[in-house]
């Protein structure tokens, strides 16, 4: 397939259940995956493509390089939740039982 540098929408809906398919065994997400693949497809409509030799292989790179991005953020995200309710639980065991009666949650790193 030669392409002219832009994106045509043929193209994109060829290549779309690949790319949806590698977001979604990644993030185990439909919504996510969706997310992934509108991302990947504004990437692609906007990206000079005329030195991409084969497109399917090009977007389901992407796919799964935004895959990748998204468990890391989400990852943090948990980790930052976990110890935002730590604290707070902490604080709470505290006021109400007092000082000796601290314990503390373990988040995973």
């Amino acid at each position: 397939m030669v392409l002219t540098g832009m994106l045509a929408e043929a193209d994109w809906e060829t290549h779309r259940p690949a790319v949806f398919g590698a977001a979604y065994r990644i993030l185990g997400s439909v919504v996510e995956a969706e997310d992934v693949a509108q991302e990947v497809w504004l990437r692609a409509a906007g990206a000079d493509l005329s030195e991409v030799r084969d497109l399917r292989a090009w977007l389901v790179t992407l796919a799964a390089r935004m895959s990748y991005n998204v468990l890391k953020i989400r990852a943090g995200t948990a980790r930052n939740l976990c110890r935002a309710l730590a604290a707070r639980t902490t604080a709470d065991r505290a006021r109400r039982f007092g000082r000796g009666a601290r314990q503390h949650v373990r988040c995973q790193p």
